[in-house]
């Protein structure tokens, strides 16, 4: 029943490991809830979890266990706890050798994530900033 409803509010997360940056979105119904310590906390598992795996396959993401739990699982009693419906919307990830990356997220609803050879995270992350305001 709660997995019909729009879940349009949410954040934005990025997470960095080595030359590999990864943006997921996460929503929920409600702004209260997207500012909500729990969810907030989730939100980053889940991008720390993201980071791990290849690709850009959300399911594959949801099925990734953090602490011995799914994250399907963890999502689920969420769900159950808060009363709002919450889905990890999308993620992309970028970056490997040779490259650089950086990612700037404007207000949790604007996300953007760049990859360049050479040159240093400060300049991706200014480029992103400028791709944001476009």
């Amino acid at each position: 029943k709660k997995a019909s409803r729009v879940a349009a509010e949410g954040k934005i997360v990025v997470a960095t490991k080595n030359n590999k940056a990864v943006m997921v979105e996460v929503n929920c119904e409600t702004d209260f809830v997207a500012k909500d310590d729990n969810f907030m906390g989730f939100c980053d598992k889940v991008a720390g979890a993201a980071v791990d795996i290849d690709g850009d396959d959300v399911s594959k993401l949801m099925e990734t266990e953090v602490g011995g739990e799914a994250l399907e699982e963890t999502r689920q009693a969420m769900v159950a706890k808060i009363g709002e419906n919450i889905q990890v919307r999308r993620m992309t990830s970028r970056g490997g050798e040779g490259t650089t990356t950086g990612a700037y997220v404007h207000m949790n609803r604007i996300g953007v994530l760049v990859e360049i050879e050479g040159g240093d995270e400060s300049v991706c992350t200014d480029v992103a900033m400028h791709v944001a305001a476009m």
